[in-house]
């Protein structure tokens, strides 16, 4: 038989704080983070520039190739108007269409696999990461210096 002492639980243990410190949020930018915001809004504006010649170039081969650039047979098009919001339906989904293929599906999950291969890398190194932006910062390192305990407390010397 023994007995134990417990002088803390959760998350007033060194585990719990660690838990605590992966999960909680950093308030500063994250680099990965702000160059992804730089990505997304790149696709978004190249998608709607997309979409938009996609809507307008099928509206003109609706309106003037598929009618042999003939202008009356453009103004007998014109006069049908339920042909002309038909028309007009289809090209905005068209356009719709463009946008949502846009979007990249497997970016956050690709980022995901990488993030936790450079934590496995680091693992193997024995380097413990207590913050996802230590991660995510790590590889643009190439000289890390700590202090004599091997721990990086503030970032910063004094």
């Amino acid at each position: 038989e023994a007995m134990m002492r417990v002088d803390a639980l959760g998350s007033k243990t060194i585990f719990g704080q660690l838990a605590i410190d992966l999960t909680c949020a950093d308030k500063r930018k994250q680099p990965l983070k702000m160059k992804l915001e730089a990505l997304a809004q790149t696709i978004a504006h190249l998608s709607y520039a997309g979409s938009i010649a996609i809507a307008v170039s099928f509206m003109f081969k609706q309106l003037v190739i598929d009618n042999h650039f003939n202008l009356p047979e453009i103004t007998d098009y014109i006069s049908k108007f339920g042909v002309v919001v038909h028309d007009c339906v289809t090209a905005v989904i068209l356009a719709i269409i463009v946008v949502v293929c846009a979007v990249p599906e497997g970016l956050p999950t690709m980022i995901a696999v990488v993030l936790s291969l450079n934590m496995s890398r680091l693992l193997d190194d024995q380097v413990l990461v207590r913050h996802l932006l230590g991660i995510e910062t790590s590889g643009c390192l190439e000289i890390l210096f700590t202090d004599k305990t091997g721990t990086i407390t503030e970032g910063t010397f004094s």
